[in-house]
């Protein structure tokens, strides 16, 4: 079942919003359970990790959608969260809160679907492929989802996720085949970056959850920022 939160106060979008996702649930052929909240603080004072998915209005009394993002990652890091607003302008913050999309009112079923389809896909793969290393103290199983950077030194790998760092021993070029390109990529021959986990950059670094800085070689920047742009471009 796919459970999704919708933060809206015009009860009138709310409708709109859930008549889509049962749509979208008769059409991909799985059940939806839309659950509505008028304001984002009933919707954080409730709130527990049992959502695929978060719809969150913007423009909203009390807290913004934006402000209510921040609390929200400090709850759940990982959940898809997707903006809903009458303004454009405001889907660069969104990217902030490491937001999934946006759709802009009045909502077409097309571009509903159209995200819709992309998020869960993404949500999929991301949930679905896992990484087996022989690190110093044992077998582990790594999520991609979990993974922010690989670094290497020498033969020596380090695995820098969510939960940790890990290292092993293993060939770069080897690893990089077993992950999906569309998702890491190197920022040099030191490097490789999970563009998940990108939260900006600035002249010949990219900077990563946590704040961490990492250089990006001048050989690689052009192909880097194309793949960064078409990552968060597939997002929208």
């Amino acid at each position: 079942m796919l459970c999704v939160a919708i933060v809206d106060d015009e009860l009138e979008h709310i409708n709109i919003l859930a008549s889509y996702l049962n749509r979208l649930g008769t059409e991909k052929k799985f059940p939806v359970k839309p659950v509505s909240f008028s304001d984002a603080v009933d919707f954080l004072t409730k709130y527990q990790p049992v959502y695929d998915m978060v719809l969150m209005d913007i423009e909203m009394p009390y807290i913004t959608g934006l402000e209510a993002a921040e609390q929200l990652r400090a709850l759940d890091p990982k959940v898809p969260l997707v903006f809903v607003t009458s303004y454009a302008q405001y889907a660069p913050r969104g990217y902030e809160a490491n937001a999934s999309g946006y759709l802009v009112k009045p909502v077409s079923y097309f571009s509903f679907y159209t995200l819709m389809d992309k998020v869960l896909r993404v949500s999929a793969r991301d949930r679905d492929m896992e990484l087996l290393i022989h690190a110093r103290d044992g077998v582990k199983v790594l999520p991609h989802s979990e993974i922010i950077y690989i670094e290497i030194s020498g033969h020596s790998l380090k695995y820098v996720t969510e939960r940790g760092i890990f290292e092993a021993s293993g060939s770069f070029t080897a690893l990089e085949s077993t992950l999906p390109s569309g998702s890491f990529v190197r920022a040099s021959n030191s490097f490789l970056v999970h563009l998940k986990f990108v939260r900006g950059t600035s002249g010949n670094s990219v900077y990563v959850e946590g704040g961490t800085e990492i250089p990006i070689s001048r050989a690689r920047k052009k192909e880097f920022m194309i793949r960064l742009m078409r990552y968060f471009g597939d997002r929208v």
